[in-house]
């Protein structure tokens, strides 16, 4: 019964496709073993597979998309979700706009981490002064099935510059303001929290391309909240699902992200990506959990973060014009998070094997 809805999209979006030839299609399985998928002080680990299948249809100015992705967990059955998304965009060489709809769809027992998201964006590039400027505007509401306290809603705004050079070096410098509201507020002890965060982002990259195959670069983010939200006594529940999503938000933190990629291209077209990244954040409207338990709301939570990873892709041509390609694709990272929160003191080892065919 749950899943009649998604299946009626489906069909929908074949519809479209039976009608209409600029169709495009892409199908994927991936193979992970995650020491710590859930990113919990004692670490538990899990073999991942994911099945994923996507597909894109031109409708002369408008496109629309339907991606989906069914994910299991080898080791804890209650954790396997279903997430789908539903775009609509369109793009130019100068403009770009779109909507976009996704949900996520757990089992009944860890139904609470299931949640709907909606967002606009538009993004508009142009040159002047010899230097290529981007524009992004995007808004964004989400809203959980149980977790209604986590309900809420950003609005963001981005401008940079792309100035590339002779000596095969690029500088990228931009800034993105973003406020996030949450939807429910509420009283505790007569005291009102305060709900709404501001934050300024100030962003550097500079790329330099070291060989013909080879380049290298650096980049660096400062994470400023400009006004001064309250601690939040949110007690949410810990467990199952992507950390990241519920707690590690990027858009509520203040502090800076730091980095290197290194990227290369062998023989045999074979890419190889590898990356470090150090980050420090304060989560400003965030208390400590100071045991598995209590919470202490005089203090907000701060964490260190250290992460490495390194990749191979190749795409292989299934045809002579390369309109259907399949890409294999080795990934490993290690992540190291470092937190005065109890909850938040993890490491993680993650191996991946990716298959993706795309026509």
């Amino acid at each position: 019964m749950k899943y009649r809805k998604f299946f009626f999209i489906i069909l929908a979006l074949n519809a479209i496709v039976l009608i209409n030839a600029q169709t495009g299609f892409s199908a994927s399985v991936t193979y992970q073993n995650d020491s710590n998928p859930f990113h919990l002080p004692v670490a538990s680990s899990s073999s991942i597979t994911s099945f994923d299948f996507g597909i894109d249809q031109s409708l002369n100015i408008l496109n629309i998309s339907y991606l989906g992705s069914y994910n299991i967990y080898h080791s804890y059955e209650n954790a396997n979700f279903y997430w789908q998304q539903v775009a609509l965009y369109s793009d130019s060489d100068s403009i770009s706009w779109g909507a976009v709809f996704d949900n996520r769809i757990n089992n009944e027992n860890t139904s609470y981490l299931n949640y709907y998201s909606g967002s606009a964006y538009f993004k508009y590039l142009f040159e002047a002064a010899d230097i290529y400027w981007k524009i992004n505007a995007d808004a964004n509401i989400m809203k959980y099935k149980d977790m209604t306290d986590l309900d809420n809603y950003t609005l963001s705004l981005y401008l940079g510059g792309i100035k590339s050079f002779e000596t095969g070096t690029t500088l990228i410098l931009g800034t993105e303001t973003n406020y996030k509201s949450y939807l429910n507020s509420f009283n505790l002890t007569d005291r009102n929290y305060s709900s709404d965060i501001m934050q300024l982002n100030l962003i550097s990259r500079l790329s330099q391309r070291l060989f013909d195959n080879w380049g290298a670069a650096v980049f660096y983010t400062n994470k400023i909240i400009l006004n001064d939200p309250s601690l939040n006594p949110l007690k949410y529940e810990m467990g199952y699902g992507d950390e990241s999503i519920y707690y590690e938000d990027a858009k509520a933190s203040k502090g800076y992200v730091a980095g290197t990629l290194i990227t290369g291209i062998f023989p045999s077209d074979i890419t190889v990506r590898t990356g470090f990244n150090y980050s420090k954040a304060d989560y400003t409207s965030q208390p400590i959990y100071t045991n598995s338990e209590i919470m202490d709301f005089n203090v907000s939570r701060a964490d260190t973060k250290y992460s490495f990873s390194i990749s191979a892709s190749k795409g292989i041509p299934l045809t002579d014009d390369y309109s259907s390609v399949l890409n294999l694709s080795f990934d490993f990272q290690h992540i190291n998070n470092k937190s005065n929160s109890y909850w938040f003191n993890y490491k993680t080892n993650i191996f991946s094997l990716g298959a993706e065919i795309n026509f």
